[in-house]
């Protein structure tokens, strides 16, 4: 079966893996035009477009790559779940570990904002975490040549 790509994603991936000097240099550094292509880019690849860009903002997160911040939103007299911003490190070996972080990131966003939605109707609380929920899009991600796991 041949995967169709969006032809951005299939773009970054194609670009040679970082050396072991890259691992120490971290000499990619992506920058806002870049966050908002690869989001795109991963949205409409793997969650098929559904997932709204909250801010993405860079910045020295504590101990990993990258962070997803939900919070609550009033909307019809009740509290809504919904990503507040998602905070990446400013600095990776490669793009492509950025992709993979950022992807990452993009499941508990659609955890938050989309799943959680789905959860309260049925009387569930809202969740973002590494269990069932999380992992459903390992094989969506595998089918495109990225990793979805706890570390990024």
């Amino acid at each position: 079966m041949d995967i169709i790509l969006q032809p951005r994603l299939a773009q970054i991936l194609e670009a040679p893996y970082p050396s072991k000097s890259h691992f120490r240099s971290m000499p990619y550094r992506p920058d806002d035009e870049e966050i908002t292509s690869i989001f795109g880019a991963i949205n409409d690849s793997i969650f098929g477009g559904i997932l709204q860009q909250p801010l993405i903002r860079l910045s020295r997160v504590k101990k990993t790559w990258g962070w997803c911040q939900g919070d609550y939103e009033m909307r019809d007299g009740h509290h809504w779940p919904c990503t507040k911003e998602i905070i990446m490190y400013p600095m990776y070996p490669g793009i492509h570990m950025f992709v993979a972080t950022l992807g990452h990131e993009m499941v508990h966003h659609w955890q938050w904002s989309i799943n959680s939605i789905e959860r309260l109707a049925m009387g569930k609380k809202p969740l973002m975490s590494h269990g069932p929920s999380f992992y459903q899009w390992r094989t969506a991600f595998a089918n495109r040549g990225l990793p979805l796991g706890k570390n990024y």
